[in-house]
């Protein structure tokens, strides 16, 4: 017959249960933000986003780490949302731990998700045809440049009664056929 003592992942009679040899603790209880190390989302509190970094998420919350800027941003008893991508998500910090280096790493517990962040609109649309490295400025120095031409704007700051006068023709120099 078949001896149970000869499995190693059945529970022992003597001491706690344990997790199977084949499953770590670290994998069992985390799951990842996606095939990237880490995601990049902001934090906001009390109405001020916080740029921060999630290396793990699990279904409980989050652990968030950012620069001493975010220390000095944090602001207890403010309500606090993390968007993350496209997502959002009300949540309260548990822990705060300050690095000697200036970094603070924060144990965020999720509350509850909130609607999606929208991001339609004519400048969002504008926005994200643009790439963030400076095409957007040469778009809005040539839209300057056209509108602060001195021809466009004698067009489209003339009185009306220059545009009458250059086009009126004097009756009384036509010469008639019947003369």
């Amino acid at each position: 017959m078949h001896d149970p003592s000869d499995n190693p992942d059945a529970p022992s009679k003597s001491g706690p249960q344990r997790l199977p040899r084949t499953e770590s603790r670290r994998h069992y209880f985390h799951f990842a933000t996606g095939y990237v190390k880490s995601a990049h989302a902001t934090l906001v509190i009390a109405g001020k986003p916080l740029e921060v970094i999630i290396p793990e998420q699990t279904q409980y919350g989050f652990t968030a780490i950012g620069t001493g800027k975010v220390a000095e941003g944090l602001r207890l008893g403010a309500r606090w949302v993390l968007v993350l991508d496209g997502n959002r998500f009300e949540v309260f910090p548990q822990w705060i731990h300050c690095a000697a280096d200036g970094r603070v790493q924060i144990g965020l517990r999720r509350m509850q998700q909130l609607s999606s962040v929208l991001e339609t609109g004519i400048i969002h649309r504008l926005r994200s045809h643009f790439k963030p490295d400076g095409q957007w400025a040469i778009v809005m120095a040539i839209l300057v440049l056209v509108l602060s031409s001195a021809w466009l704007m004698r067009q489209i700051y003339q009185p009306p009664e220059v545009h009458a006068r250059g086009q009126a023709v004097r009756l009384d120099s036509v010469s008639t056929p019947h003369d």
